[in-house]
């Protein structure tokens, strides 16, 4: 495999040469790796904090690698949970989120499509464009649908339901609406999630219960 005409680049402790097919990452203990084309991974822990500069890392550009075994192609923008791992992916698996599934509590959203058995990435922050945010208004809340995969501008009501914020709307719009996601802690736990005789007299209050 022969060296193109292009320069070899030297910074901070690392040699980068590019050639016809590939590109050598050469890192300061001697170490090199072979990757395709220009997308380049370094040596694990060749990057150490002091030199990712401030802001740098910012929670939009963070993901999980995940593995799609559904059966069918989960769409961008979907809400989907992780629910086990895959033992030969080494990945863990998604299904479509729903309010009403109590184990579906820890939730992400889809920034582009994931075929089935394909390996994809889902993020905790994102900014999705293209979407039906025309009842509310911006900065309004969205949740966790009782709908799987989908989102909902009123909070689920539902005995079961979790309320599980999701995101602000930043365009309202039928078509092109856009959606700042930014999914955090579930807000409330539905029945379903409250443990047998978690719940004592001594934690009702006087008349609460009454005969009809």
């Amino acid at each position: 495999m022969g060296h193109t005409k292009g320069p070899v680049v030297s910074k901070e402790g690392f040699k980068v040469g590019t050639y016809e097919s590939s590109t050598e990452i050469i890192g300061s203990d001697g170490k090199y790796k072979l990757v395709g084309g220009i997308d380049v991974s370094m040596l694990d822990g060749e990057i150490a904090a002091t030199d990712v500069a401030d802001g740098a890392v910012k929670a939009s550009k963070l993901g999980l690698a995940v593995i799609n075994k559904t059966g069918g192609k989960l769409d961008a923008d979907s809400l989907v949970a992780v629910v086990e791992l895959d033992a030969t992916a080494k990945k863990p698996k998604i299904v479509l989120a729903d309010a009403d599934v109590a184990g579906h509590e820890d939730v992400w959203v889809l920034t582009a499509d994931i075929e089935n058995d394909a390996e994809g990435v889902v993020r905790k922050s994102a900014l999705s464009g293209d979407v039906d945010t025309n009842s509310p208004s911006v900065g309004d809340p969205v949740f966790l649908a009782t709908t799987p995969g989908e989102f909902t501008h009123i909070a689920p009501v539902g005995a079961d339901a979790r309320v599980h914020p999701v995101g602000l709307v930043t365009v309202s719009d039928a078509t092109e609406g856009q959606i700042l996601w930014n999914i955090g802690p579930v807000r409330k736990v539905g029945s379903n999630e409250i443990q047998t005789n978690a719940i004592t007299a001594t934690q009702i209050a006087n008349d609460t219960i009454t005969a009809t």
